[in-house]
């Protein structure tokens, strides 16, 4: 993280603690808006037998059904539009 976190000071010229403590305010503003039930841990540590399961129930993945893929479809024509990092630095 910490690699990450100079980088990003570096580019924007913000100050480390600056940064730290916008991130920790945002974090905290989510936990208190954000019903506790919807929040997922940003590490999850799993035993041997349920990281089994998990590759398992990724392998084994329904195709999309019909009404998820007109829903995508529909997205797309109101005219959202995903921008890879790529093309926004080009764009810059």
């Amino acid at each position: 993280m910490t690699v990450r976190l100079d980088r990003y000071v570096r580019e924007t010229g913000a100050k480390k603690g600056r940064v730290i403590e916008d991130a920790l305010d945002s974090y905290l503003s989510t936990l208190d808006e954000v019903p506790a039930e919807y929040v997922v841990p940003c590490r999850v540590v799993l035993t041997d037998e349920s990281f089994d399961g998990v590759l398992e129930a990724i392998g084994s993945a329904a195709e999309p059904t019909a009404t998820l893929r007109d829903r995508s479809r529909c997205r797309t024509r109101e005219g959202a539009t995903s921008v890879s990092r790529t093309s926004r630095k080009s764009e810059a």
